[in-house]
């Protein structure tokens, strides 16, 4: 009887709230403010603190060194306007529903497909999310100490050849504990040591002037990576099938990743040159105005 009432779009703690203290109960509603109060101080507090709590871990050695540096405010610029503004736009055209966002990535396109052929739940499939969080928030403390002692080059090569295989392998998993392991272990392993981390860590190496941006446009590039190859992979899955489309994605970590580790130098004095700072910016820019 209660089951008739429940509805994928309501949130787990209204439903619970509506059957205890009904839809227009003051009990209800305190329940769902501060609920929603909760949910923007846990995104203000990662925000605001994180600075603190990566400066005290960098100090310890288990984070770059670059994250020491810490200004006595952070800036709400426009950068932040902009992606909040486009997360409520997502939020309203897709009316809040997680099932209609998840295709936006690429791992959403194998949803359907790989729980109807393997009979899996949606549940079992999303879990591996929760995996692969938990995977890169442990290799995080190791990997970011050893970019500094060894560069970026080995990191994204070992890292390229784990993730790319990985994702080859998945197109041969018939349990979900293999797909766990593949996705949530592996390939999160490989893209934790040749993504965010070790290149921003290079990236604030080259860059003193501006690094905030130059940081923001390769951290860009991962995550519109992702958007971006979502109609493609949705393509191939619907032509080929999804154990194909998981080849197609490991070998294209490959070929992205690999060519990469021949371009990159750990910093600029390698090449005998030096980080961009404020005097080579403006002394740019007085050129170009000569």
């Amino acid at each position: 009887m209660c089951s008739s009432n429940l509805s994928e779009s309501e949130t787990v703690i209204s439903q619970i709230g509506r059957t205890i203290f009904g839809a227009q109960s003051p009990f209800y509603v305190a329940l769902i403010a501060g609920t929603a109060a909760i949910l923007v101080m846990a995104a203000n507090t990662s925000f605001a603190d994180f600075p603190q709590l990566a400066a005290i871990v960098a100090g310890d050695g288990f984070l770059p060194r670059w994250m020491l540096d810490r200004d006595n405010r952070l800036v709400f610029g426009f950068g932040i306007s902009v992606l909040s503004l486009a997360a409520g736009v997502l939020l309203i055209v897709f009316r809040a529903n997680v099932t209609h966002l998840i295709p936006l990535y690429a791992i959403g396109v194998f949803l359907k497909p790989m729980t109807e052929d393997l009979h899996w739940s949606r549940e079992s499939f999303s879990a591996v999310q929760t995996v692969s969080t938990v995977v890169m928030g442990l290799t995080g403390f190791v990997i970011g100490g050893m970019v500094d002692r060894r560069g970026p080059r080995v990191l994204m090569l070992v890292g390229g050849i784990i993730a790319g295989a990985a994702l080859c392998a998945i197109s041969q998993v018939h349990e979900v504990w293999q797909f766990w392991l593949l996705r949530g272990v592996g390939q999160t392993l490989g893209a934790a040591m040749a993504g965010n981390l070790v290149v921003n860590v290079t990236v604030a190496k080259w860059f003193v002037a501006r690094r905030g941006m130059a940081i923001s446009m390769a951290s860009l590039g991962f995550s519109l990576g992702g958007v971006l190859l979502a109609p493609v992979t949705s393509l191939v899955v619907g032509a080929y099938g999804w154990r194909l489309a998981w080849v197609m994605l490991g070998l294209t970590v490959w070929l992205c990743t690999i060519p990469s580790v021949l371009l990159i130098r750990a910093t600029p004095e390698q090449m005998g040159l030096e980080p961009r700072s404020e005097e080579h910016t403006s002394e740019l820019q007085s050129r170009l105005h000569l």
